[in-house]
C-alpha cells in the first residue's frame, strides 16, 4: 500500500474546545463525520502536531490529516506530517470554509489565492507555493453588524447544524460543484470521485 500514489486530504480547524462546532471548524469536521461512519479512527502522533488516517481508493493512498494546531498554525502540522511520514510526491486536498461563498454552495479549485483564509496562508508559507487543491464550502457572508472574525468563530444555528450534519450522509445529494479550469483534468476527476467517496454526492460538468 504505501508505494501507491499518494493523496492527502486536510481539514482545518481550531482544536480548542472552545471552538468546537463553529463554522470555521468546517473542514476538520466533515473528516471527523466520514471517519465516524465508516468506523475509521485518527491516530495523534507523537509529536501532538497532528491526527492522520489512512485507506486505500482506486489503487491510490489517501491520508486523511486533521492539524493539531491553531487555524492560523495549520500549515505548521501539515509540515510536521509530511516530514513524519516522508511523503514527497503527493497530490493535496485542502478542505476548509469560505465566507465568499453562499452557504451550501461549494467549489474546487487548484493553485488560487489565500482569499484572507489564514489557514491557507499559513499551509501557502509553510509549503512555500500555492499548487494544490481546495474543497471550499460556503458559510455565507455576515450580517453587516458583524466582524467576519466573530461569525467564522460562531456557532451554526439549528437549522444549518442539521443541514451540515445531513452533507455526511450517506445518499445525500448536493447541488453541483464548480470545478475551475486545470491543466490535468483527471486529477480533477479523481479529486471529485474522492470527495464522493466521503459521501458528497455531488454531480459536476467538466465542460
Amino acid at each position: 500500500m504505501e508505494n501507491k500514489p499518494n493523496f492527502v486530504l486536510v481539514g482545518l480547524w481550531n482544536p480548542q474546545p472552545k471552538y468546537i462546532n463553529t463554522r470555521h471548524n468546517i473542514g476538520a469536521d466533515i473528516l471527523f463525520s466520514y471517519c465516524q461512519k465508516k468506523g475509521k479512527e485518527f491516530q495523534l502522533d507523537s509529536s501532538g502536531s497532528f491526527q492522520s488516517t489512512k485507506y486505500e481508493f482506486e489503487d491510490k493512498l489517501v491520508n486523511l490529516l486533521i492539524p493539531m494546531t491553531s487555524m492560523n498554525k495549520s500549515g505548521q502540522g501539515l509540515k510536521a506530517f509530511l516530514m513524519s511520514t516522508g511523503i514527497r510526491d503527493y497530490e493535496l486536498v485542502v478542505i476548509h470554509d469560505d465566507i465568499d461563498l453562499a452557504f451550501g454552495r461549494f467549489r474546487i479549485k487548484k493553485a488560487s489565492s489565500d482569499g484572507g483564509h489564514n489557514g491557507i496562508k499559513s499551509i501557502d508559507s509553510s509549503l512555500g507555493h500555492s499548487n494544490y487543491w481546495r474543497f471550499k464550502i460556503g458559510l455565507g457572508r455576515p450580517p453587516s453588524t458583524l466582524d467576519p472574525a466573530d461569525y467564522v468563530l460562531s456557532k451554526f444555528n439549528n437549522t444549518k447544524q442539521a443541514v451540515i450534519i445531513s452533507w455526511t450522509s450517506p445518499g445525500t445529494f448536493l447541488p453541483p460543484v464548480p470545478i475551475e479550469p486545470s491543466p490535468n483534468i483527471c486529477d480533477a476527476s479523481f479529486i471529485f470521485k474522492l470527495l464522493s467517496s466521503i459521501n458528497f454526492l455531488i454531480s459536476f460538468c467538466l465542460s
